[in-house]
């Protein structure tokens, strides 16, 4: 899987069937904290790096989201 355009509808052609592996990317959330830490959390696990556009905004509804992923033991936040 790679993160795409989440603007878009999801159509059945969109759904991964069976075991994936996911893939970094770039990632763009239109602003919407939301999107933007279910991202980050989705990107810990991804196999290549992953870049998030303008991290800070996740600070709309949880300004302390990257010091607590640091005292899970998160690296590479910076």
């Amino acid at each position: 899987i790679v993160f795409g355009d989440w603007s878009s509808d999801v159509c059945s052609s969109d759904l991964v069937e069976g075991p994936q592996s996911l893939r970094g990317s770039e990632i763009e959330h239109d602003d919407d904290h939301r999107i933007a830490m279910a991202m980050i959390i989705a990107a810990l696990f991804a196999r290549s790096p992953s870049k998030i556009q303008r991290p800070e905004v996740v600070a709309d509804s949880y300004p302390d989201f990257f010091k607590h992923l640091k005292t899970l033991g998160i690296q590479g936040l910076d």
